[in-house]
């Protein structure tokens, strides 16, 4: 498919894979969850995108790192801690700005027109391989009613970020991606933790962000 002079819309014989895009890259991730503090631990993807017209780009994604979030000793706790190692696969659309500024005159709009905004569904499998179950250490019980170390639930993420054509460095299509990610779980057990009402703090599903830099590559001869 591509866009004509005209600004008309038609179809061109292609190969299976052209119009395919293969992306890797990495970053670290920051927690928004029950507890106070988050750490910074890295995280990898690797996605497939095709545009479905030019400004709109459909890619499922897969992710892979870690989450670390903690307490410090107060009032209520000695200190609390987790460590979430967690798999995402997601669907997502993004929209480019170029569609606002079809043709920029100077490097600002060219600048902005390379930008990107966008949301999916996706699903993460949250793996808690380290976390604190007592309040304090000398507590009796643990505070299991509180946690749950394996959970997978649906997450809508939201994303900004642009695009470089490294065409002058690499083959024509490559692209360096900066994308910084904003996502909602439907549930609370991303960090681990769920406090109930008469606990600390009360129950609000997680909310977790990524920042990424990758690059992305042709898979076949683009049409645009």
């Amino acid at each position: 498919m591509c866009i004509s002079a005209q600004g008309q819309v038609r179809f061109e014989p292609s190969g299976t894979f052209d119009n395919y895009n293969i992306g890797v890259g990495a970053g670290f991730t920051t927690m928004y969850g029950d507890l106070q503090q988050s750490g910074h631990l890295p995280v990898y993807m690797i996605n497939v995108s095709r545009p479905l017209i030019p400004i709109i780009t459909l890619a499922l994604e897969i992710q892979h790192g870690a989450f670390t979030s903690s307490t410090p000793a107060n009032a209520w706790t000695s200190g609390l801690s987790e460590t979430n190692h967690f798999t995402t696969v997601g669907l997502n659309g993004n929209l480019s700005l170029s569609s606002i500024i079809p043709y920029p005159q100077n490097a600002f709009t060219k600048a902005l027109s390379s930008f990107y905004v966008g949301t999916g569904i996706g699903v993460i499998d949250n793996n808690l391989t380290n976390i604190t179950d007592k309040f304090r250490p000398t507590d009796p019980q643990t505070i299991s009613f509180d946690i749950e170390k394996s959970s997978i639930t649906e997450v809508v993420p939201f994303n900004l970020g642009f695009n470089i054509n490294l065409k002058k460095f690499l083959v024509e299509g490559t692209r360096l991606n900066v994308n910084y990610e904003l996502a909602y779980a439907f549930n609370d057990y991303v960090d681990g933790y769920s406090f109930i009402s008469n606990s600390p703090k009360k129950e609000y599903n997680d909310i977790y962000s990524i920042l990424s830099v990758g690059l992305s590559f042709p898979l076949g001869g683009f049409k645009y």
